[in-house]
């Protein structure tokens, strides 16, 4: 009989456990929605609000020019949400598959910076390469997600006439990667927060627009490729963001 009881005690708060964690499930899912429709709602009432102002009104040169920037960087950041949020949800919805191989650094982040480059520009923004080391085992499509977030947000959080540095070395048997930006740094109080999806991230310093969730995306590929990513920052020096992998041959 005391068999019987403590089976039926212990299957009670199995069961007990399972409704708690469905329950969290549902709760983190609905929050998540939440979070996704205001980060497509603003920008694309933005975008809407623009054009209504350029087809509706007899502007100057100047203030066209003005609105079409804005415009040009609303659509950018909202191609990059769409794009992170598209990868984040196939990862989620299908189990992402980590393909790994020996890979070289340099020609995939040639086609990385064809990407940012033009954004880089825009802003007056010169990026620096120091390659020590060129190969990692890592899942290629994956780090390229990783790269080109690390680089659109150091870009986003830089200066007018400032630099992005990326580097790469091998220290302790692993390749390890910096991108580094002089930028606005990140105030100590919200550092905890930089690797989970907050509503009303912080605007670049040219009021780039953004959601969070391409850092979200990056700590998740990077640990799904048994990789590391931390970052230090201080207020108005900049921050560096860090991605170790094994090493390639």
């Amino acid at each position: 009989m005391r068999g019987v009881v403590k089976s039926y005690n212990r299957e009670r708060r199995l069961a007990g456990e399972r409704a708690a964690a469905l329950t969290l499930l549902h709760q983190e899912n609905n929050r998540l929605f939440s979070i996704i429709s205001h980060d497509l709602r603003a920008p694309l009432s933005s975008i809407q609000g623009y054009l209504e102002l350029l087809g509706n009104y007899s502007l100057s040169q100047a203030e066209r020019s003005t609105l079409e920037g804005h415009l040009l960087e609303l659509t950018n950041g909202t191609s990059e949400f769409l794009t992170n949020l598209l990868a984040w949800s196939k990862s989620q919805l299908e189990g992402t598959k980590v393909q790994l191989s020996e890979i070289s650094l340099a020609p995939l982040l040639q086609g990385v910076l064809t990407a940012v480059i033009p954004i880089a520009a825009r802003k007056d923004v010169t990026i620096e390469t120091e390659l020590r080391a060129d190969h990692l085992v890592a899942d290629i499509e994956m780090t390229r997600i990783v790269l080109r977030n690390l680089l659109a947000n150091a870009i986003k959080y830089s200066r007018a006439g400032g630099k992005v540095v990326v580097q790469s070395w091998s220290e302790e048997g692993r390749f390890v990667l910096s991108v580094r930006d002089f930028g606005v740094g990140i105030a100590a109080e919200k550092q905890h927060l930089i690797f989970q999806y907050q509503a009303g991230s912080e605007l670049g310093t040219a009021n780039e627009p953004g959601v969070g969730l391409g850092l979200v995306l990056c700590a998740e590929f990077v640990s799904l490729q048994a990789g590391k990513i931390w970052f230090d920052s201080d207020v108005e020096k900049g921050t560096t963001f860090y991605v170790s992998f094994p090493l390639g041959v």
